[in-house]
């Protein structure tokens, strides 16, 4: 998969630069080349499978980044330290809540390290920069703020 900027000023960029690019040089957003589209087939086959949430991440960046940038086994450690790391092992509990008019399930997203819905994802792209980052043999120190 390669990315290209919404403003048609840069293409075939890789995930890898993508990542570190942040906005395009253009001063576009970087966008995939295409959408993958996952199939009723294959989401039939995760539901039978019970995959867990890290496993369906898994499946899902597999979508957008190439074996040839991230490895399986690669993938497998960032994904296992980004949602290691969540207080909850389901990472994404479901609770079945009683209402006046019945039942509502709902996802707590609060168990990351923050106890933000952001850990989701930006567990997952802490890993991957310091995936990159080591591969490089470079440092970087990251300041985020919400």
């Amino acid at each position: 998969m390669r990315y290209n900027s919404t403003r048609g000023g840069i293409s075939n960029v890789s995930f890898e630069d993508v990542l570190f690019l942040g906005y395009a040089p253009d001063g576009g957003l970087f966008v995939p080349e295409f959408i993958p589209v996952i199939g009723q087939t294959t989401l039939r086959k995760w539901k039978e499978l019970n995959l867990t949430y890290p496993e369906v991440v898994k499946n899902i960046v597999r979508l957008f980044v190439p074996t040839c940038e991230i490895s399986d086994d690669q993938l497998s450690i960032a994904v296992a330290n980004a949602y290691g790391k969540f207080s909850k092992h389901e990472v994404i509990p479901i609770s079945t809540l009683k209402t006046p008019n019945g039942r509502i399930n709902v996802a707590e997203l609060f168990y990351g390290p923050s106890k933000s819905f952001k850990d989701l994802s930006l567990s997952l792209i802490g890993q991957f920069m310091q995936y990159f980052m080591e591969r490089r043999k470079a440092h970087a120190t990251v300041l985020v703020i919400t």
